[in-house]
């Protein structure tokens, strides 16, 4: 057989070989591009204790997800904590229209994005959610005040009689409705502790045959504004918190909200008795937000606004500056969490001035804006999100000492011409977003502008 050294390859078939060599060099740039991008971007990061597997699907009896949840406390375990809170079911059942309409009034503060009817919100209201449960359970380390002796010695239903009542039901069903939700019981637990014993309360609901925290508050409980445990006697509670069994009033509670042929199928439904439900792990049900970084600062703008049209909230909060907000990057804290939900927000502020919804703080009747809140849903769709053109970036300061510049965007969307700011901060030798805002050009966090074409023409002469 006749053998070919490489120079008679060559020689012999000299097209084909350039032609491989192409195909080479321009497969390893992508391959070097890709490796580049993935190195400065991270949508998505997982902690130590967020990488904790489950070791229990949901809990079907709410006596086990009380238990679950003071063991938590105790242990000052952020992590676990949240994974008992109804924070994906929150998000899906978010009552955005029934809220408005009910009101008759709406503010870009007063309830979570729409996120029951648009996915594009659903990561955003996520993050507030977490949010939220997070500023709640600091609020109650803060009034645990650290101690390591507290005993769980009682869990029941707060005046079940009365949960049970019809006026209550009825309550109970609106509410129910409201939030998708098959059942909700309000509960209390007594603590043990060195200093005496404190009663703190929960709102509880049902999906699919789990349980869920709703809120660490029970309107029964009758505590002060801020206030999640109340020194108590025994003899108090037991008032409040009777011995009726937690397993037969929920069955109860669903018998009265539903119709025989539902309730009697759940009833045969076999409740898994859970050992040591203290010990057990709940799924995680929330996420941390990574890091990414833009070249320049124009980069960064471009990768966020990018990240919005590819109808990737996610990876577009991930160019915000949330890193920033911890000196533990290996745990979940609370100031990570706050950081990123706080951008959460900035970036529905940015969907609803797109989408025609003008800044306003505060709240405003439908009846003066000539709207229904079926209007106002229609309008905050984002649909249309990923059609829209940044026409222009344009620098506006810059701070040498701070290593911080402020930008505006122009867009085109939907016909119109809007404005928005962006404020960047230089790390290293990369840039992510410090706020979406530009003070220096009136633009306030989050806030976008519609601007008339000839207003658009003149900041460009002016550029």
């Amino acid at each position: 057989m006749k053998k070919f050294g490489i120079c008679e390859l060559v020689k012999k078939y000299p097209i084909l070989i350039g032609f491989l060599l192409v195909v080479v060099l321009v497969g390893g740039l992508i391959v070097q591009k890709y490796w580049t991008q993935r190195q400065n971007t991270q949508s998505i990061i997982f902690p130590d204790n967020l990488a904790r597997q489950g070791t229990i699907e949901q809990f079907q009896n709410p006596e086990d997800l009380i238990e679950y949840t003071i063991t938590a406390l105790k242990n000052q375990d952020l992590d676990l904590v949240l994974r008992a809170c109804a924070i994906d079911e929150k998000l899906l059942g978010n009552p955005f229209y029934a809220t408005l309409d009910k009101e008759q009034k709406f503010g870009y503060d007063m309830v979570l994005p729409p996120s029951a009817d648009y996915e594009e919100y659903r990561p955003l209201s996520s993050m507030m959610l977490t949010k939220y449960y997070t500023e709640q359970y600091i609020k109650i380390q803060g009034q645990l005040k650290n101690q390591k002796d507290i005993k769980l010695k009682k869990v029941g239903i707060l005046y079940s009689n009365t949960q049970l009542s019809s006026e209550t039901l009825s309550e109970i069903i609106e509410f129910c409705s409201d939030w998708g939700a098959g059942a909700s019981i309000q509960m209390a637990a007594l603590l043990g502790t060195a200093q005496g014993d404190y009663m703190i309360s929960f709102t509880v609901t049902n999906y699919y045959g789990y349980w869920k925290i709703f809120d660490f508050r029970a309107e029964m409980a009758e505590m002060k504004t801020g206030q999640f445990l109340k020194k108590i006697s025994l003899e108090e509670y037991d008032t409040a918190v009777d011995s009726t069994d937690i397993l037969s009033f929920t069955r109860e509670m669903k018998d009265a909200m539903s119709d025989s042929e539902v309730v009697e199928k759940e009833t045969q439904e076999l409740i898994e008795d859970i050992e040591h439900p203290e010990k057990e792990v709940l799924p995680a049900n929330y996420f941390i937000v990574g890091s990414s970084y833009g070249k320049t600062q124009e980069d960064a703008i471009e990768k966020f606004i990018l990240a919005l049209q590819r109808k990737n909230p996610v990876e577009a909060l991930s160019y915000c500056n949330v890193d920033n907000a911890t000196k533990q990057p290996n745990m979940v804290t609370s100031e990570r969490i706050n950081a990123q939900a706080d951008y959460a927000k900035q970036i529905s502020y940015l969907y609803y001035g797109l989408l025609g919804e003008a800044y306003f703080s505060g709240e405003r009747t439908l009846k003066r804006s000539g709207e229904t809140a079926m209007d106002i849903l229609d309008r905050l769709n984002p649909q249309f999100i990923p059609y829209m053109n940044i026409n222009m970036l344009l620098k506006v300061t810059d701070d040498k000492a701070r290593e911080e510049e402020q930008y505006v965007a122009f867009y085109t969307f939907n016909g119109n011409c809007y404005i928005s700011g962006y404020t960047l901060v230089k790390l290293d030798k990369n840039w992510q977003i410090l706020s979406l805002s530009a003070s220096e050009s009136n633009l306030a966090v989050g806030e976008v502008k519609k601007i008339s074409w000839e207003t658009y023409h003149k900041w460009i002469d002016k550029d």
